[in-house]
């Protein structure tokens, strides 16, 4: 009981003009004064007193510094898992190797810092916003001609050897699945399958060389233009709900 009587007066010499007890003020508290900082953050909140500009940025408005690999790297090596780092953990990076980049990092990288050694927030729940990025090609009439799906059902001709053991795979009929064929083949203007006589592996309907590589081109497509908007919408989305 004297100990938060000490703790309720010395209180109040740490608190800004506005009244508030800032993240940096605490720890200082913390140091100084030889209390818990959960002690400090629940008498801070007995009082009504708003801890306000988190080291980590998790609230406030402190200056943000540059997403930095190596900071990233530290954060990765501590952290429960890439998406969730324990206050006390980060705090410690950030002693080492600076606040403001630590705040950055923390943003743009997307980690949720959780159980606030002040006990501000035991785990912080924020709306998750993803990004669903798809893509296809089609021609001049805006018909579909190719696409994931065009893909799956390729490779499974190819694993297969036979286009009706693929379309049966799909759960489609022979018919759509040659008519996915056709399509493709009319647009490419090649033949996309080759179909030889025989028995076993050397028997059966397989992919033409160009077929692969058109796989293999419409892959390197899709994955660039997935990173493209992942970043832009991070920049754009959740950088800016975070700030505001």
């Amino acid at each position: 009981m004297k100990q938060e009587t000490t703790l309720s007066q010395s209180i109040s010499s740490y608190l800004s003009p506005d009244g508030k007890l800032s993240c940096e003020k605490a720890y200082q508290m913390a140091t100084e004064q030889g209390f818990t900082l959960l002690q400090i953050g629940e008498i801070a909140q007995s009082k009504n007193i708003r801890i306000s500009d988190c080291l980590l940025g998790q609230f406030g408005s402190l200056v943000m510094g540059e997403f930095d690999d190596n900071v990233y790297e530290r954060l990765l090596e501590v952290a429960q898992s890439p998406e969730r780092i324990a206050c006390v953990e980060a705090m410690v990076i950030g002693k080492e190797l600076g606040f403001d980049m630590l705040r950055s990092t923390l943003l743009q990288s997307g980690m949720d810092v959780v159980h606030c050694a002040l006990g501000c927030f035991r785990e912080r729940r924020k709306t998750k916003l993803y990004l669903k990025t798809k893509n296809w090609i089609e021609n001049r009439d805006e018909a579909l001609v190719f696409s994931k799906g065009k893909i799956d059902i390729l490779e499974l001709i190819d694993q297969h050897g036979s286009i009706s053991k693929a379309a049966k795979e799909m759960g489609m009929s022979y018919k759509k699945a040659w008519t996915h064929i056709r399509l493709l083949q009319e647009h490419l203007d090649d033949e996309i399958l080759i179909t030889q006589k025989g028995a076993g592996k050397q028997g059966g309907t397989r992919l033409t060389p160009i077929a692969k590589e058109f796989i293999h081109n419409y892959r390197i497509m899709h994955e660039r233009i997935i990173a493209y908007a992942d970043e832009q919408f991070k920049q754009l989305f959740l950088t800016a709900r975070s700030r505001q």
